[in-house]
């Protein structure tokens, strides 16, 4: 949840497998009243060159994802 402007109130749960494995309730991320428009998150694996690339062939699945507007 985006804080209340000009308070440090705003929230955030990481869950992992329905278990909080993190949680802030003091972040100030906006002085406005601008609605959240949606999620970004990204994944890397690997490094710059073929020395860090997989030895066989990965998977990854992302899912249940959630957002609570308050």
């Amino acid at each position: 949840m985006l804080n209340t402007p000009g308070q440090s109130n705003g929230q955030l749960v990481l869950s992992l497998d329905g278990h909080a494995v993190m949680q802030s309730t003091t972040l100030d991320i906006t002085e406005t009243n601008t609605p959240i428009g949606g999620l970004f998150f990204s994944t890397f694996f690997g490094d710059h060159d073929p020395s860090g690339a997989p030895v066989s062939e990965q998977h990854i699945d992302f899912s249940s994802f959630s957002m609570n507007a308050g």
